[in-house]
């Protein structure tokens, strides 16, 4: 095999390993009852991995209630899970909940269950509901990963 040949395919190697790592960290659950805007689990922008408003939430709560959380972290990471509500287009969110990533075993996906209480004065039509995991391997440099769901809150 020629030098060049062995390049490129130590290069394809690393890239398919690389692209396997980062594909995926943590998502609201598909199918659960908290339907994410998307259901990628690597989503590495803020504030909802670069995933915009697809219209009209479909699911509605009553202000004030306590409503079940579920997602799952795909790839195992210390650290943390945020949740934080915006009701102005995404543009400042209200941290509700943080709850610790206390499942450090490698049995993936990590499947986490909370309950959340939405604000008992917020009524909107196109609010967004956000997690953020933040990841802390390196406590000068956590990374967050994001995921959001499009709610509507009633009186």
């Amino acid at each position: 095999m020629t030098r060049s040949r062995l390049t490129i395919l130590c290069w394809l190697l690393a890239a398919s390993l690389t692209s396997e790592i980062a594909d995926a960290h943590a998502r609201f659950l598909p199918g659960g009852n908290t339907p994410a805007r998307s259901n990628n689990p690597g989503l590495k922008t803020g504030p909802c991995g670069g995933v915009p408003k697809a219209g009209t939430p479909t699911i509605e709560f009553q202000r004030g209630q306590e409503i079940a959380l579920q997602w799952e972290e795909t790839i195992n990471h210390p650290g943390r899970f945020e949740f934080s509500i915006s009701s102005d287009n995404d543009q400042t969110f209200q941290l509700l909940l943080t709850i610790p990533d206390d499942q450090n075993d490698n049995n993936l996906p990590h499947r986490y269950n909370s309950t959340l209480r939405l604000p008992a004065n917020l009524v909107c039509d196109n609010c967004t509901l956000q997690m953020v995991q933040q990841m802390t391997e390196n406590p000068n440099l956590t990374r967050p990963y994001f995921s959001c769901v499009d709610i509507r809150i009633v009186d």
